[in-house]
């Protein structure tokens, strides 16, 4: 049986002095380059200790050998039993070569060789001393090899030497040790004959420079031009803000790319092609299994179809009951019979929605990237649902209210009790004084009274659309707001290209304001004193001094004011759209782009997704795997050096891998799927790289995601009936993320220890660390957005990688 070791035994050593021949092989970098193998006689070989043993190079007709480790040091010593018990052994190592006439050379030579290797004859043999260093022992079997006896050693190299004189030594090295069959030079008189040839050549050159040179310096020493008149700063100086790092950026981009191509190069002379045909080691069973998963998700989306639509008749009953009544109806405000039974259907079709591809996955899907597409799609599918079913539980409400804005919610005057929930009974006073949007008086003709209530006082729990969302921030998120409306609109994005070049796209993506609900139809003139077209006349109200300048009014995103009421979006189509939008919130009605797609703007998009997906699988295939399989090693001997060399390394593929994701899922992927709907809110995502901590990261990067937690977690907790403070509404969003990140990365690895729900829940303290960072050293310091690089992407995500990868490695050996 095979067996290695990291230093040879006192057997070992007993048993090498008694060999007569031995083999060295050496090999260039080069993968096309020749592989040397050279029998070695005579006693050349000494051992100095387990990991140190001598080799007497001796002259031929090539030099292979020392070449070789003149460039990369590797060195393999096998010796085999030709009698007695059979025994091969491999000595891995590396070696530095001496030659004659150098201090180490006549040092160790004259330690450690006998006097009759300073014969002439045997002397004149000697080329050079090889000293190896071993670091791995490697014993094998050795059956198949025959029984051989020894004679004598042949004498006729030495006898061949003894005649020679020095130069004709010194020509034949010349001749047929000057380079090997691959090129590489090899030592000649213990120096590197190219290092000898440019000494020579800068010497020459130096003998002709340095009399000019001296008398340059003379000039300038007596020169009296005045060069130190004003006082100046450095140009790095932080005072000094209107230097431009262009050049020192393109520098460092340059650097970066080739050190990646180096990486490259290093990671194919070491493993060679490692990608193989996407899927073609994926068993049957697991697609059978991938394509039930997906089958059930789409089971859920009918289901939730099926219980809303069930839910339209008894909600009618109740509309037409409630009438015009002016008094607070228990009945209609709180959660009718009927409506509870419609919850109960929905928060079982919503636990149907996880648990049923999670087991799926957990149980019949070994491959985790499959596992991880189906429950994505699961987990996707469950906050749309969730959206949906809140969001149509709000318009039931109030459809039974006859307030189809949510301008006179109840709830926003509501509170629980006691475990009941109550209303406060000045509602109704509240609900004939309150104004409404179209400008509307009491009877006396003299505007309606506006009830102000505080901050998370106007907010309704279970009214999730309602207009006074946009009053309620929780902080940052105003930021968040500002940035998302200062985002140009199409319109006027194109504007600033010729008007022949960009007519057709402008009435595309102008039309869309006719079926937004938020947008004022307006008379405006062209700069040139045109007459409006009929598009630009459904254009945002804005002055044409603010078109100039580029400012647009705000939009009132939050206000209540949908295309199709309910019931009336209580269709396949209306929630077949929700589920292929790019969105996480249910709406009754979306702002679209009329006119047809772009074609080149889809192939645009679409040839991206194709190209970077092919780029992220090699990535993944060639490079992260190989990391990884790495990783496990270091972790199986707890070696932290060595494991905290994969993650760093690893760092560099899951930055890589992290940013083409999020463009092919962010941009290329959702405006993709946005351009074939013709949804036209297309702010994925905002600046995110540039975020001063780690809370406007998780606010900026996913906006539909931001949106959806802000929408149905967030503010149903802070506002009434729970009230509940700001601290609590984070936390118990965080722990629903934690929730579902766990169920979306552990599932597939069948790693349900809670690395990702850990991960997340520590980005709190985080937060927190990087909210004082910011208020200590000011945003402008960057050490808030350090630490989001450092927490995130350096260690992080790869820490998390190897955590699942190892488990994954160790429950599927």
């Amino acid at each position: 049986m095979g067996a290695f070791r990291e230093a040879l035994t006192d057997a070992d050593r007993e048993w090498i002095s008694k060999q007569k021949v031995y083999f060295v092989s050496t090999s260039p970098l080069d993968k096309d380059g020749h592989v040397n193998l050279s029998p070695k006689g005579y006693d050349g070989m000494h051992i100095l200790s387990s990991t140190r043993l001598l080799l007497l190079d001796g002259r031929g007709s090539g030099c292979e050998t020392i070449a070789h480790l003149r460039e990369n040091k590797r060195i393999t010593i096998m010796l085999c039993a030709f009698e007695g018990n059979p025994r091969i052994m491999r000595l891995f190592g590396t070696g530095t070569v001496y030659e004659p006439g150098s201090p180490e050379f006549d040092s160790l030579f004259e330690q450690h060789y006998s006097a009759e290797w300073k014969d002439p004859g045997r002397f004149n043999f000697v080329r050079s001393i090889i000293d190896v260093k071993l670091h791995l022992v490697g014993q094998s079997c050795g059956f198949a090899v025959p029984f051989m006896d020894f004679k004598a050693e042949r004498p006729t190299l030495v006898n061949h030497m003894k005649g020679k004189s020095t130069d004709a030594l010194m020509s034949s090295r010349r001749r047929d040790n000057t380079l090997s069959l691959d090129g590489i030079p090899s030592f000649l008189n213990g120096t590197d004959p190219s290092t000898a040839i440019r000494k020579s050549a800068l010497a020459g050159v130096a003998d002709r420079i340095l009399p000019w040179v001296g008398g340059a310096a003379l000039g300038v020493a007596i020169a009296l031009a005045v060069v130190h008149y004003k006082p100046r700063i450095s140009v790095l100086d932080k005072e000094l803000t209107t230097v431009s790092y262009h050049g020192l950026v393109n520098f460092l981009l340059l650097l970066l790319s080739a050190t990646l191509i180096r990486l490259a190069i290093e990671n194919y002379l070491k493993y060679g092609i490692l990608v193989s045909i996407p899927g073609a080691s994926v068993s049957r069973r697991d697609w059978v299994a991938t394509l039930a998963g997906l089958i059930s998700v789409v089971g859920s989306f009918l289901a939730a179809y099926g219980i809303e639509k069930s839910a339209i008749p008894a909600a009618r009953s109740r509309h037409t009951e409630s009438g015009a009544a002016t008094t607070t109806n228990p009945a209609l405000v709180g959660v009718p019979v009927e409506e509870r039974h419609t919850l109960l259907m929905h928060l079982a079709n919503l636990g149907f929605v996880l648990v049923g591809p999670a087991c799926i996955t957990y149980f019949a899907i070994f491959q985790p990237a499959l596992g991880t597409l189906v429950m994505s799609f699961a987990c996707i599918m469950f906050l749309k649902l969730y959206s949906l079913a809140a969001t149509n539980f709000d318009l039931r409400r109030a459809y039974r209210l006859n307030d189809s804005r949510l301008d006179n919610d109840p709830l926003r005057f509501s509170s629980f009790e006691r475990g009941r929930l109550v209303v406060d009974p000045t509602w109704h006073g509240h609900r004939e004084r309150h104004s409404d949007s179209d400008g509307s008086t009491e009877a006396d003709g003299k505007p309606a009274a506006v009830k102000h209530i505080p901050m998370f006082k106007t907010r309704s729990s279970f009214s999730l659309n309602a207009r006074a969302l946009a009053e309620a921030l929780v902080e940052g998120d105003d930021c968040i707001d500002a940035k998302a409306d200062a985002l140009p609109q199409p319109q006027l994005r194109l504007r600033q290209r010729s008007v022949s070049a960009a007519s057709e796209t402008l009435r595309r993506i102008a039309a869309a304001s006719e079926r937004c609900p938020t947008m004022t139809a307006v008379e405006s003139t062209h700069s040139d004193g045109e007459a409006p077209s009929s598009h630009e006349r459904s254009l945002p109200r804005t002055s044409q001094a603010d078109h100039k300048a580029g400012k647009v009014e705000k939009v009132a995103r939050h206000q209540i004011l949908y295309s199709v009421s309910y019931p009336e979006n209580v269709t396949l189509r209306n929630f077949g759209y929700f589920w292929l939008a790019p969105t996480l919130c249910y709406q009754p009605s979306y702002p679209l782009i009329s006119g047809p797609i772009r074609k080149s703007f889809l192939a645009k998009r679409v040839a991206e997704l194709v190209i970077i997906g092919m780029t992220m699988y090699v990535v993944i295939q060639q490079y992260a795997v190989p990391t990884l399989v790495g990783s496990v090693q270091a972790i199986d001997k707890r070696d932290g050096f060595w494991l905290s060399e994969r993650v760093l390394k690893l760092s560099v593929i899951s930055a890589i891998v992290w940013f083409l994701g999020f463009y092919a899922i962010f941009h290329a992927g959702l405006n993709a799927l946005a351009e074939i709907l013709r949804f036209a809110d297309r702010a994925f995502y905002l600046d995110w790289w540039n975020s001063v901590d780690l809370a406007a990261y998780w606010r900026e990067w996913n906006l539909p995601i931001h949106y959806f937690c802000k929408r149905h977690i967030m503010m149903p907790l802070i506002s009434p009936p729970l009230s509940l403070p700001v601290n609590v509404g984070v936390m118990f969003t965080f722990l629903i993320s934690a929730i579902m990140h766990e169920l979306l990365f552990g599932i597939p690895t069948h790693c349900l220890k809670g690395y990702s729900f850990v991960g997340m829940m520590m980005q709190i303290p985080l937060i927190q660390l990087t909210q004082w960072l910011v208020r200590w050293r000011g945003p402008e310091s960057g050490l808030g957005n350090a630490v989001f690089w450092i927490s995130f992407c350096i260690v992080g995500q790869p820490l998390g990688v190897v955590q699942y990868y190892y488990t994954w490695v160790k429950n599927n050996p």
